[in-house]
Order: structure tokens, then C-alpha cells, then sequence
């Protein structure tokens, strides 16, 4: 085996590591204890509509899960975290009662077409590019105030579509990864037992 061929394993992991790690970061993430609140953003009503839904990636880095109890804003008369069920093949919306659970060492996203924040009663017109002011309150780490981006809807189902793409990106390097720590450990046993026959010899 050349020199190339039992290194390539090693170069080929550490590349496909950092390509795994990468993240796209925005000028609006906010962080709070162990928390980080991604990229804030609500969909820009039509015309004159009153309602609107509101989207956040949170992680949680900690070892102790949180909730998500309750969202404050100036802009709506009311903000609740809503969540999206199943009930007899029918697809329903009701507010979460008990608040959203954030689970330890997990990333959970609140999306469009899945839980979200729903804002109510709106007190002005939002349009693309806007951005207004919220507080997000936790069950163990306490208040933050952050952002709110709207958007149009194009946008969000572009960067939707966009993180799904990366997100299955993700997946397959991860498996390339085990794939190629497998073959290295194999051509290791492999030529531990050539060097045992060697002995022997």
C-alpha cells in the first residue's frame, strides 16, 4: 500500500468534519445561558391581514433541557407558540399549552408548516425588511429580547428549501465520514495480521 493510499482515509475525514461543522450565521442570533436563538424571522402579512406566523432555530448546548413559556411583543395585541398535530388524517392548529419544550443537546426549530409563533391582532402594517422587537421568555434561563425579521413568504420557503438541502448534505457526509473510519480501520487490522504472518514467518 503507497504512502498516498493510507493517508487518503485520514485527509478525507478531516475534510469532510469541517464541511459537516459549518454553519451559516446571522446578524441576528441572540444567545442566553446555554441558548442560542437563531435567525428570528415572520412572515410579511398580505395586504391588510392581522395575523402573521413567527419562526426561530433555538439549541440548546446545555446538559438540562428548558421550555419556551411565552412571547412578548408591542406589535400584536397577542403572541402564542402554536403547535401543528395530526388528529384523524386532518392537520390542526392549537396554542401549546405548557410551553415548548427545548430538550438538552438538541437544536429545536420552530418552522412555517410545522410549530410556530403565532401573532395576533396586529397594530400595523409589516412589510419585507422590517424588523421589530420581542421577548422571548424562558423557563429556566430567563427573558431575552430580540429581533423579529420579516420576510416575504418566497423568501422563507427559499432558505426552507435551503436548509433541508443542507441539512441532507449533512447526512450523507456523516455517513461518507463512517465509511471511510471503517475502511481505515479495516486496512489497520488488515495489516496488523500481514505483520502477525510476518512474525510467524
Amino acid at each position: 500500500m503507497t504512502l498516498i493510499a493510507k493517508i487518503l482515509p485520514t485527509i478525507l475525514t478531516a475534510v469532510i468534519i469541517c464541511f459537516a461543522s459549518m454553519q451559516i450565521t446571522f446578524a441576528n442570533d441572540f444567545k442566553i445561558a446555554d441558548l442560542e436563538i437563531r435567525h428570528p424571522h415572520a412572515q410579511a402579512p398580505f395586504n391588510n391581514a392581522r395575523v402573521t406566523g413567527g419562526y426561530i432555530t433555538i439549541i440548546n448546548n446545555g446538559s438540562t433541557a428548558d421550555k419556551l413559556i411565552a412571547v412578548k411583543v408591542e406589535f400584536a395585541e397577542k403572541a402564542e407558540i402554536h403547535e401543528m398535530k395530526m388528529e384523524n388524517d386532518i392537520m390542526k392548529m392549537r396554542a401549546l399549552e405548557g410551553g415548548l419544550s427545548i430538550p438538552a443537546n438538541q437544536t429545536t426549530s420552530l418552522s412555517s408548516g410545522a410549530n410556530h409563533i403565532m401573532f395576533t391582532g396586529l397594530k400595523e402594517k409589516l412589510n419585507d425588511g422590517d424588523k421589530r422587537k420581542a421577548i422571548l421568555v424562558f423557563e429556566k434561563a430567563g427573558e431575552i429580547e430580540i429581533s423579529f425579521s420579516f420576510e416575504t413568504l418566497m423568501k422563507i420557503k427559499m432558505r426552507t428549501k435551503k436548509n433541508s438541502m443542507k441539512m441532507k448534505a449533512k447526512d450523507h457526509s456523516e455517513m461518507i465520514k463512517s465509511e471511510i473510519i471503517k475502511n481505515d480501520m479495516d486496512h489497520k487490522i488488515m495489516d496488523h495480521k500481514n505483520m502477525d504472518k510476518t512474525k510467524h514467518n
